[in-house]
């Protein structure tokens, strides 16, 4: 799974120095995911939802405004 965050301008320089903690913060919430549960669009909304809300607890005070899948592979 590759994810993209989207940020304001501003924002943008610090966060890119937290994408390590971004990455690590996608890969666990991920893991406690199985295929049934990503399987359709609600599955994959409902993990954006929780994405978002713990990447931008891992990055506060800095906001993440979006949460997109790039790449998007389930074994």
């Amino acid at each position: 799974m590759e994810v993209q965050v989207e940020s304001s301008a501003d924002v943008a320089p610090t966060l890119e120095s937290n994408m390590p903690r971004v990455r690590d913060t996608v890969l666990t919430a991920v893991s406690n995911y199985t295929f049934a549960e990503l399987e359709g669009t609600d599955g994959k909304t409902r993990l954006k939802d929780e994405l978002l809300t713990r990447i931008n607890g891992t990055v506060a005070p800095l906001t993440v405004d979006q949460v997109y899948f790039t790449q998007f592979v389930v074994q």
